[in-house]
């Protein structure tokens, strides 16, 4: 049975340098998870903060990944969407029953990854191979069917996040704050647009943008 521990105000990140290093093993033969949707009609029930409480892990890290490198969301590209998983399996992805820690490494099933993928991208279908600049930081043994992240050292921030607004064909849009908790400090802002569906975290994220 998935288990993720869902939290609003103050959230245990880690605060992972881009340049952890894991070797990366056997990328040809990572398998192509695809994605359905199962008998629910996006947007069928109205979305509220208690709704939005498993999607608050994948928006905070997300956000963090996005203001360490810089990047825009970008569904499209191979290097944000694994740069964007990284964070947020590196964040969360040990919360899960599923995960193995290790002295030194978290290891991950593919489907795991898979839950994780479908929350961040809504509009993909199927997770791309790893590209060759994140393979220091990401691995795939073909015969465990594990994938292998390093582990970093836990720093603490602060998400506040607003009610969902019902928005156009049935998504919603999300306004949070990132905030160093010790001082108040804000890191970031950020809207993120939403589509419900059945899946580990109730949503999935179709556009995000930091401000």
């Amino acid at each position: 049975m998935k288990k993720l521990f869902c939290t609003l105000l103050s959230v245990c990140l880690l605060a992972l340098p881009m340049s952890a290093s894991v070797l990366a093993d056997d990328l040809s033969a990572a398998p192509q998870i695809q994605f359905e949707e199962v008998g629910f009609l996006p947007g069928s029930v109205p979305a509220d903060s208690a709704l939005t409480d498993g999607i608050s892990l994948p928006l905070s890290a997300l956000a963090l990944s996005m203001l360490e490198s810089g990047m825009d969301y970008d569904a499209g590209s191979d290097t944000f969407v694994w740069n964007a998983l990284y964070y947020v399996l590196s964040l969360y992805g040990h919360e899960d029953d599923r995960a193995q820690v290790t002295e030194h490494s978290l290891l991950l099933p593919s489907e795991c990854i898979g839950d994780f993928f479908a929350a961040l991208f809504a509009t993909r279908d199927a997770l791309p191979a790893i590209p060759a600049e994140l393979t220091d930081k990401v691995k795939y043994n073909s015969h465990t069917d594990l994938y292998e992240l390093a582990l970093g050292d836990p720093a603490l921030v602060a998400l506040e996040q607003a009610s969902p607004v019902p928005a156009a064909d049935g998504l919603f849009t999300l306004d949070g704050t990132l905030t160093a908790p010790a001082d108040g400090h804000i890191l970031c802002t950020f809207r993120a647009v939403l589509v419900e569906n059945d899946t580990m975290f109730g949503f999935s994220i179709v556009d995000f943008v930091l401000s």
